[in-house]
């Protein structure tokens, strides 16, 4: 199943590292390095999974996590950080999200997002058809 992942790190390595490797194993990744842009991404909808780093430059996470959760159709996320355990824990939970702490294993970002954002798109998929019948 090909996702659509929003990948939103203020970190340009760290982007488009993360992108190669979504694209390596067949998905689209859309790139944000804001805030600000990870917001308007997001109001603007079709991502299956956002993989999201806490530390944007251009807005405190608090304002960020308090943006995202006011959205209508807000997709999986997987918080990638490399803040303070306990208080990424804290936003991750805020946000139903997984976490995973930098550095992590890349094959083990990408079974989080395959796990967390794979299982959500079948479970919308399977609502979508049965509101159909």
């Amino acid at each position: 199943m090909t996702l659509r992942i929003l990948v939103a790190d203020d970190d340009l390595d760290m982007v488009d590292v993360l992108s190669m490797a979504l694209e390596s194993l067949g998905h689209t990744a859309v790139a944000t390095t804001n805030a600000r842009s990870t917001l308007e991404q997001l109001a603007g909808g079709g991502f299956d999974g956002v993989l999201l780093d806490l530390s944007m430059p251009d807005m405190p996470s608090e304002r960020l996590v308090a943006a995202i959760l006011g959205l209508a159709d807000r997709p999986p996320i997987v918080v990638f950080s490399a803040r303070a355990e306990h208080e990424s824990r804290v936003i991750a939970q805020r946000l139903g999200a997984t976490i995973l702490t930098k550095p992590c294993e890349l094959s083990d970002l990408l079974d989080a997002i395959e796990s967390n954002f794979a299982v959500a798109t079948a479970n919308a998929q399977a609502r979508i058809g049965a509101g159909a019948r």
